[in-house]
């Protein structure tokens, strides 16, 4: 087997188990691409902070009229200006927070960016965000009373 020891990483967790939740985010990486059918878009690469790992996600927003309202949704948890557009180079480095949905494929993928006063996690930049508990945020009818995911202790690993 040929690879550097060095270039692990134990923040990058790969082989761990992904959970659905809610996950801030950092754009990593964004750029233009032309889907199969013909639609222009971005492509994009996502580090989601799952306590004190990374994981990789890789989402895509189709520019047509039909699917602007997702492009709106994160560009509300980027805190960016929906109109006028963004450019791509400018996202990059910024966080968000958004609900995630395990694929099909056992992969994380995006089910809702959580517009900036809907975060219930930690952020590096609180005095943007107006802090509301889980149990006051309504999802399409329904309520998630239970802390973020990204704050849960698992495995019960609590020392005493």
């Amino acid at each position: 087997m040929k690879y550097d020891p060095k270039e692990y990483d134990p923040e990058e967790s790969s082989g761990q188990s992904h959970v659905p939740g809610i996950y801030t985010y950092r754009v990593v990486n964004i750029g233009d691409r032309t889907f199969s059918t013909g639609s222009h878009g971005v492509g994009m690469e996502l580090s989601v902070s799952m306590g004190a790992s990374k994981v990789k996600v890789y989402a895509n927003l189709v520019m047509v009229p039909k699917a602007l309202w997702k492009v709106k949704e994160f560009t509300d948890s980027l805190g960016v200006e929906f109109d006028p557009p963004p450019s791509n180079d400018s996202l990059i480095g910024r966080e968000g927070e958004a609900e995630f949905k395990l694929g099909e494929k056992g992969y994380l993928e995006v089910l809702k960016f959580l517009p900036r006063d809907e975060w219930v996690s930690g952020s590096i930049q609180p005095d943007l965000v107006e802090r509301k508990t889980p149990a006051e945020i309504n999802y399409n009818g329904k309520n998630y009373p239970q802390p973020p995911i990204s704050r849960r202790v698992h495995h019960d690993d609590i020392p005493f």
